[in-house]
């Protein structure tokens, strides 16, 4: 799973990459980061939850159950993803309205379809966890990982028009969904089970609405840039090129915490030891990587990106702070209790925070204050969980995160951007 993360992340940042080095306008790219922007804050917050709920409770099921939890699951995401549909379809104005500031976006029709045949994909790489067939994860992975690219690609290269960039990546999407229905089909079952869909939606209530509060902060901080420069796609664009958190952290961490998910559930003592010694494992990959790559971002970012996005320098730094909170898998815990109430709880204050902060910091610091206030919320919801899950479960922090190496390697980061965002030394120049 941390393979597959890696590989999907990796095709996103990797196409980011070479749009503007294909020399696609900045406009036309503003275009497809809104797009994706409106995708993402309509689907990622139940999708999300549905699947922590698929996760972590399959392993109560019998075999006959769980083929029919797989078969009903397929069911249930592609009636939301209809549903999807249908607002977008009928709603373009008011979409505008609330997501761009009243600015229609290009490519719109083709991108819903595209939105639509690949929401429901999603339960292929759960679907063969669950099921313990690793091997067809890194399969899966590959074909994603370069079908992805070449739907971007090749329409650039040959000349085409954008538009054939999002047709392309709708056949991408179409071929992913004909192999889900082709696995489902094999379950030989015609109707959906209305017990199970029932006691997995009571279940992932809670983790959709938490999944909703934490997309939330992504979703407002787009729409916080697009109501202060007013729609503006190529402020958008050197925001979204900016706010991004290294694909690597992001594939390891998510893909750590999902695949821990049963164990949590089944054993909570084993876990904790796990979870220890795995995850110090992780710091001693993604914070050296995070460090070299905030030291010489000044040097590095704009000769991938171009030139045109030098102003994302800052933004990518304060982001790669979050790894610091990602590597702590408190609310992984929380889940596998399925003590999922003050999870919402905590994610609902975290959005408060950073609403407020956005505001604040904006007037201050411009797009960096909005990254700022991320960066903040996003550890303080960290913080609290852990001091919840240690006074409520008995479970101190120290029991699941090696303290040691985290904190030496939290205080580096943190000490060398404070150092380079001062003036008191400049690394470009090493």
């Amino acid at each position: 799973m941390q393979a597959f993360q890696l590989l999907r992340q990796g095709s996103v940042i990797l196409g980011a990459i070479l749009l503007p080095n294909l020399g696609v306008e900045q406009e036309v790219i503003g275009h497809f980061e809104q797009l994706l922007y409106i995708g993402y804050s309509l689907s990622f917050f139940w999708v999300a939850g549905l699947i922590q709920g698929l996760l972590s409770s399959f392993t109560d099921y019998s075999a006959a159950d769980r083929q029919r939890f797989l078969f009903s699951a397929y069911g249930l995401f592609t009636t939301i993803s209809c549903l999807v549909l249908l607002i977008l379809l009928i709603f373009p104005n008011l979409v505008f309205s609330v997501f761009t500031k009243g600015q229609a976006l290009s490519y719109y029709h083709i991108f819903i379809v595209y939105l639509f045949l690949n929401t429901p994909t999603f339960l292929l790489e759960n679907i063969f966890l669950l099921r313990k067939e690793y091997s067809k994860i890194y399969y899966y992975g590959f074909f994603s990982f370069f079908i992805y690219l070449a739907a971007l690609i090749i329409p650039i290269l040959m000349a085409y028009d954008f538009w054939y960039v999002l047709f392309g990546l709708a056949i991408t999407a179409f071929l992913k969904h004909i192999y889900l229905l082709f696995l489902v089909g094999r379950l030989k079952l015609n109707q959906l089970d209305s017990g199970l869909l029932k006691k997995w939606l009571i279940l992932s209530l809670p983790l959709i609405a938490y999944a909703l509060l934490g997309g939330l902060m992504q979703t407002f901080d787009g729409w916080i840039i697009n109501y202060w420069y007013e729609g503006d796609p190529k402020q958008f664009a050197i925001f979204r090129y900016g706010a991004r958190e290294l694909p690597l952290v992001l594939a390891l961490t998510a893909a750590f915490g999902s695949a821990i998910l049963p164990e949590v559930r089944e054993d909570i003592q084993k876990s904790l030891k796990s979870i220890k010694e795995k995850s110090l494992r992780l710091y001693h990959l993604l914070f050296p990587v995070s460090i070299v790559l905030l030291v010489f971002s000044d040097l590095w970012f704009p000769f991938v990106f171009t030139s045109a996005f030098r102003e994302s320098v800052i933004l990518f730094d304060i982001y790669l702070l979050i790894v610091s909170s990602r590597v702590v898998f408190s609310r992984t815990l929380l889940v596998g209790l399925q003590d999922n109430q003050m999870v919402l709880f905590i994610s609902f204050a975290e959005l408060l925070i950073n609403i407020g902060l956005s505001f604040y910091l904006i007037q201050i610091w411009g797009l960096a204050g909005v990254a700022m206030a991320t960066l903040v919320a996003f550890s303080l919801e960290k913080l609290f969980l852990c001091l919840y899950l240690g006074f409520r479960h008995g479970i101190p922090v120290h029991a699941y995160t090696n303290l040691r190496f985290w904190g030496a390697y939290t205080f580096i980061m943190f000490f060398l951007f404070i150092l380079k965002y001062t003036g008191v030394f400049s690394f470009a120049n090493l």
